[in-house]
């Protein structure tokens, strides 16, 4: 770069007193005032700003004439190759520069259309939401605790928005440099902990590519294979696949060489081939489309053939499978997102490997969720480069390529069922499907990894009683409806659209069973057991106590508990009565084991598919529609469920379509069974305190109560967990609770005096409970499913209840 004069060019705001050099004639800088930006230190002189906008440089004097650029006058002056590699360390961290509007600058600067380039990568593709620059100044500063010759841009007035770019002189590395993507695998391999018995000791027709011979063969045994992870698109119906009137022709070697494969296919063939593994698994040469026996059984064993494979390549970029792997058939880098600055090249750097993947259409379809989940081992393409990423029992390992600012972030091996279900639900439920029909199937490895065969339409057997609490952030749509082919009960998750939660606690006060075939009545039922590993929490222990006693469990009163003598100590022991779950459970429902409580007619009735047994209480209340609606989940609505003293017993939260199928603004006999016990109220229902008189009780959702004078503002909040001690539990419950929602004694006190814990005082114990419908006017015990609510378990002890037989359908 050419030395600018020294007497033209100074910033007019700072005086020449701050100059160290007598011979410096200080003169305004108009570009100087407008792109000087925010110094971080005080200490940052004038002599700092000089080195970085005016003095002569060696190092760099010359790159413009030997590398031309186009550049405004403004980037000109930026000196952006100076600032980042020829000043100190102890100058750059302290500048932070305001490079201005770069919309409206010159289109035919390279700088600033580079900036505008991967702030719309940035902003737009991955973080996929929308920033406009539109009068948006945009910041950088060095980032070289991330990495070195790296630059962070952010914009002035919201700085979430924001990344990195690098500079440096060597050209991108377009095509995988297969010798260092095979150091990385060998070591890894023999790291890990996690390898299962290969698929095709359980798999009938299990079939691989061969790549040597380019043919499709059934696997040898044993062998050693990779699969491809992969999306076909919105029109897969282009491409090719195996069927049993090709499979013949596919087992001939170089089969594969006449035909037209998708471009993720084959470079997936020509990537194992580079890594020196000779079988290959893609779903679209190694499943026989058409038949159906086949296909399903392979589908449900999705997780023993990912699981079984020694890598997984994942084509993590492009909308489909012709967009192939970056780096192997087609060059990778993203080249609308690069430049150059005097012979310097300009490339965006990922915030993390994790914000490109996650950002892929690969990441974001329902198929490939099984995929990632159960591949211990993945290779990831992506337009920025590869990342290889291995799961270790107690670690996670990952190599990158290419420049990136933070390692992969993703889940680690799979652990307890218990656990793992509800996070995987939401997980996979959070994807898109092409086919609405495939919800079960597309989930189907993972629940058969967890669970084998011991799950029904996706809800687990042994987590039944948390498992059937699902509920939707997808209020818009209508259920899925059943065929011929799919089945989607009321009850099942499977029915619903959006994103899927369940609840991890909860103690069941209901009998599940299913009819499995026919036959004598008690010997082809199948009894809902919980699984040992579900825990049980002090929470869970008084809530269940409480509904037992109180008669409100589909089981005999227990003899043996006195609420009036639950001591505090008994609460707190971990092991007061029962060590899991289970324990509970059995002590409750045991009896049911050996002496099912339904009839034989009942039994007959369940014997349909998709239909459940439930023994279990009912109550029937009055429902009324608030006039709310919740601004963040369109189409949600609030109904609130009223008791016998005309106030608020409870909540549910139904669609628009169920509002109008089911009430216009009151509804008197709405028909509810209990499901489980618990200490989590919704928000809507945490106690108050009414200002007039002190006294803690439920809220009047409706607010429709005359003389009602009950305010949120002295209400107490809800606890957090430190403040959950053995200190805080042991003191004395604050007087006023109202009888209507909190267990008291005939003084008004709360139950035995000082043994309520604090969290129980302001957490009163709810049951959760599902409205039912039935479509049958001459016979109401076959229901479906409506929605999910809660009730003030005090209250429900109060209603009229009945204990029944149901059928869910």
């Amino acid at each position: 770069m050419t030395a600018l004069p020294i007497d033209l060019y100074a910033d007019g705001i700072l005086s020449t007193a701050n100059t160290s050099n007598p011979d410096i004639t200080v003169k305004p800088c108009n570009l100087c005032s407008c792109a000087r930006g925010y110094i971080s230190y005080t200490e940052a002189t004038f002599s700092d700003m000089w080195e970085l906008f005016h003095s002569s440089c060696s190092s760099c004097s010359d790159a413009e004439t030997q590398h031309p650029t186009l550049l405004c006058e403004f980037c000109r002056h930026l000196r952006l190759p100076h600032f980042d590699q020829c000043l100190p360390p102890a100058i750059r961290e302290r500048v932070q520069l305001n490079i201005g509007n770069l919309a409206e600058r010159s289109a035919e600067c390279q700088f600033c259309s580079f900036i505008l380039r991967i702030v719309d990568l940035e902003v737009g593709a991955l973080s996929s939401t929308s920033a406009s620059l539109d009068n948006q100044s945009i910041l950088i500063k060095e980032a070289s605790h991330i990495r070195t010759n790296t630059i962070h841009w952010s914009f002035e007035d919201d700085n979430r928005n924001c990344g990195y770019f690098t500079l440096q002189t060597a050209p991108f590395d377009r095509f995988v440099d297969w010798r260092q993507v095979r150091s990385w695998i060998p070591n890894s391999m023999t790291e890990s902990c996690s390898k299962v018995s290969l698929p095709q000791h359980l798999i009938d027709n299990f079939k691989l590519i061969d790549i040597q011979r380019k043919c499709i063969i059934n696997a040898p045994n044993p062998c050693q294979y990779i699969t491809l992870s992969y999306v076909w698109g919105n029109d897969s119906s282009r491409y090719f696949r195996a069927s049993l009137d090709n499979i013949t022709f596919l087992e001939t070697p170089g089969a594969l060489d006449t035909i037209d494969l998708p471009r993720s296919v084959s470079d997936a063939i020509e990537a194992c081939s580079k890594l020196g593994y000779n079988h290959l698994w893609v779903d679209c040469l190694c499943i026989l489309s058409d038949d159906a026996e086949s296909k399903h059984e392979q589908i449900g064993q999705m997780d023993k053939i990912y699981e079984g494979s020694e890598l997984c390549i994942v084509a993590a970029a492009g909308p489909d499978a012709s967009y192939g792997l970056p780096g192997i058939s087609r060059g990778r880098g993203c080249r609308d997102g690069e430049g150059e600055i005097y012979g310097l090249k300009l490339r965006p750097l990922l915030h993390s490997a994790s914000t490109l993947i996650d950002a892929s259409k690969w990441a974001q379809r329902a198929w490939t969720y099984q995929e990632d989940i159960m591949s211990n081992c993945r290779l990831f393409f992506t337009d920025m480069g590869a990342f290889f990423h291995i799961r270790l029992p107690h670690r996670q390992h990952y190599i990158t390529d290419q420049p990136a600012c933070t390692g992969l972030q993703t889940s680690g091996p799979m652990g307890s069922a218990a656990l793992e279900y509800p996070a995987m639900l939401f997980g996979y439920t959070r994807r898109e499907l092409s086919f609405s029909e495939d919800i079960l199937r597309a989930f189907s490895g993972i629940l058969h990894r967890l669970f084998e065969q011991a799950t029904i339409f996706g809800l687990p057997l042994s987590q039944f009683d948390r498992a059937i609490l699902w509920h939707t952030d997808d209020y818009l749509s209508t259920a899925r409806c059943s065929n011929v082919d799919c089945l989607f009960p009321s009850w099942s998750w499977t029915s619903a659209f959006g994103t899927i939660r369940t609840s991890t606690d909860n103690s069941g006060v209901a009998l599940w069973a299913i009819a499995t075939a026919k036959g004598k009545s008690h010997q082809n039922l199948t009894i809902m057991i919980p699984d040992p590993e579900l825990c049980m929490e002090y929470e869970d222990c008084s809530a269940c106590m409480f509904a037992w006693a109180s008669g409100c469990v589909a089981a005999a009163r227990p003899t043996n508990i006195d609420l009036q003598n639950f001591t505090q100590q008994d609460i707190l022991s971990p092991n007061y009565r029962w060590n899991s779950y289970k324990d509970y459970w059995m002590e409750v429902f045991g009896e049911y084991l050996t002496n099912p409580p339904f009839s034989r007619e009942e039994t007959e009735i369940a014997r349909t598919n998709g239909r459940l047994l439930v023994f279990t209480q009912e109550a029937k209340f009055r429902i009324n529609l608030i006039d709310k609606v919740d601004t963040w989940t369109p189409g949600k609505r609030y109904v609130e469920i009223r008791g016998t003293d005309g106030r608020t017993a409870g909540l549910i939260q139904l669609s628009e379509h169920h509002i109008k199928r089911f009430l216009t603004s009151t509804y008197d006999s709405a028909r509810f069974i209990a499901l489980s016990a618990g200490t989590d109220p919704a928000h809507e229902l945490h106690p108050i305190e009414c200002i007039s008189c002190g006294q803690t009780h439920e809220p009047d959702l409706s607010a429709s109560l005359p003389g009602d004078s009950c305010g949120r503002q002295n209400a107490p909040s809800v606890l957090s967990d430190q403040d959950h001690s053995i200190e805080q539990l042991l003191k004395p419950p604050p007087s006023g609770f109202s009888t209507s929602i909190f267990f008291l004694d005939t003084e008004g006190k709360p139950q035995s005096a000082q043994i309520v814990p604090v969290w129980q005082v302001l957490r009163p114990v709810m049951m959760n409970v599902m409205l039912v419908a039935s479509d049958d006017p001459s016979d109401d015990r076959v229901v479906r499913r409506v929605g999910i609510g809660q009730i003030y378990l005090r209250k429900w002890a109060r209603a009229e209840r009945r204990l029944r037989t149901l059928i869910l359908e």
